[in-house]
């Protein structure tokens, strides 16, 4: 409720990233652990802060060789829900943003910040047509570590690190340290439970966040 409520998450899972081609070259397995505090807003509104701890292993398929990593990382967030129905809103906002300091306790002396934020908008057309906005962003402040890239591709619903779905590309095929964009949705409701959406999206995805090469 109002007062601040104290959580526990944990999720863990195995993915292949992609090239330009579809064939796998890496097999990433990932596990997150999170310790936070929240307080909540009318059952819609979410802010509070945590600490996470990240390990990975990646393996490369060419030469199998593998290399794993951990992270231990301080993060603050805000989220907002509104939408009136999961899967096909038909009207309502969602909001997830979430600035994070990674690797907290490491010895070098320059903590890079990443920043990052969705959006989605759901308008109703008439009875039958919805039209869905998705704005969608990360930023990297400092050297980011290659577990952190921001990346392009597939279409999934799981909260898959610094991963954007992105329908077009493979996963991992296109990762940098910054990203922008946004999906555009039309959903076409035509019985109860069927839909039709087609999509349309754009996005930028770039290395130097300072010399805007996104404007291009």
């Amino acid at each position: 409720g109002y007062l601040p409520s104290i959580g526990a998450y944990a999720s863990g899972m195995s993915f292949d990233l992609k090239n330009q081609d579809g064939n796998a070259i890496e097999k990433w397995t990932w596990f997150r652990n999170e310790i936070f505090i929240q307080s909540t807003f009318r059952d819609r509104f979410a802010i509070g802060g945590g600490l996470s701890y990240d390990y990975y292993k990646s393996i490369n398929v060419v030469d199998n060789v593998g290399k794993s990593q951990h992270f231990i990382n301080p993060y603050v967030f805000i989220r907002a829900d509104t939408q009136d129905d999961k899967y096909f809103p038909v009207r309502g906002f969602y909001f997830n943003a979430e600035g994070k300091m990674i690797d907290i306790f490491k010895p070098d002396s320059q903590k890079p910040l990443q920043i990052k934020m969705r959006m989605s908008f759901a308008v109703p057309v008439n009875s039958w047509l919805t039209y869905q906005v998705e704005p969608f962003g990360g930023i990297s402040l400092g050297e980011v570590n290659y577990f952190y890239q921001y990346g392009l591709g597939e279409i999934f619903e799981q909260n898959l690190n610094n991963f954007f779905r992105f329908n077009g590309y493979y996963l991992g095929e296109n990762r940098n340290d910054n990203v922008v964009g946004v999906n555009n949705y039309f959903q076409f409701k035509w019985n109860k439970n069927y839909f039709i959406i087609p999509q349309i999206s754009f996005a930028d995805v770039f290395e130097d966040f300072k010399k805007a090469d996104f404007l291009k």
